[in-house]
């Protein structure tokens, strides 16, 4: 079942309300279930409960986030005096911290979902851990669990042919990349062909090729080399390939040739 690209919001009401009514059909689900075993001993109703403190906490976050007002001309020196000492920003440590263990609640919510036949709650469920994924990032966090996270984005792309919303898609993988940690990236598993964070940046360029849209692909080619030059060369020889068989457009053939050529006299020296 496709994923809609609504994913592309950090709005925290958004994400609220797909919580709020994923672990509703996933715990009556669950009610109505007579032999599921409880995995962990952590039943959905107590996900439910720790997603909901989560939002309770995005939301206080949220409010942190924002700055308060200095114009004398629409507040008291009284109330910019009470502003000022009870406003704390919310520090990327603790925006990191936050997220990733939102995450960590809505992939085992996902499993639930995945035990109990629920399809449509699964990617929906996949969907909002995209969305909280761009809420740390777009906020100065770093993000530590990418893998169902990237696995949704790609399911997305798969069901995508318009250019635009592959541009889209591609800017917010950006975003993401940006924003994995630097234990993430160069995690030991990172050598193996698997590894989400490898994954995240091929997937990315080919999205961006599919796009059509040159400067986009410069982009992520230069991402791509920069964050996994072992797979440069293999990707650009790949996309080659794929300019004959799919019949690119000139204008994209020729950046991909560009990288192609650049990519092998890497190698050669």
């Amino acid at each position: 079942m496709a994923i809609p690209l609504y994913v592309n919001t950090a709005d925290i009401d958004s994400i609220s309300n797909v919580i709020r009514e994923a672990v509703d059909k996933v715990s009556h689900a669950f009610d109505l279930s007579t032999e599921m075993a409880v995995p962990n001993a952590i039943s959905p109703h107590l996900i439910g409960k720790a997603l909901k403190q989560f939002l309770d906490t995005l939301h206080r976050a949220e409010s942190d986030q924002k700055a308060p007002s200095n114009d004398s001309r629409t507040v008291s020196a009284y109330q910019t005096y009470i502003e000022a000492i009870y406003y704390h920003p919310v520090s990327r440590e603790e925006i990191s911290e936050l997220g990733n263990h939102g995450l960590r609640l809505l992939g085992t919510l996902s499993e639930w979902a995945q035990a109990l036949e629920l399809p449509f709650q699964k990617n929906q469920i996949n969907a909002i851990m995209v969305m909280v994924a761009l809420w740390i990032a777009r906020r100065g966090g770093e993000l530590s669990s990418i893998e169902s996270v990237v696995d949704t984005l790609a399911e997305i792309a798969n069901s995508t042919t318009e250019p635009d919303a592959l541009a889209e898609l591609s800017y917010m993988m950006g975003e993401l990349i940006s924003a994995v940690s630097a234990e993430t990236r160069f995690d030991i598993e990172n050598f193996q062909r698997q590894h989400p964070w490898r994954i995240l940046n091929l997937n990315r360029g080919i999205i961006a090729t599919r796009s059509h849209d040159t400067s986009l692909m410069e982009h992520a080619f230069e991402e791509l080399i920069r964050n996994v030059p072992e797979d440069a060369e293999q990707f650009f020889k790949q996309g080659m390939q794929q300019m004959d068989e799919l019949d690119y457009p000139d204008h994209v053939r020729a950046v991909m040739t560009r990288y192609f050529q650049q990519s092998k006299t890497r190698v050669l020296h």
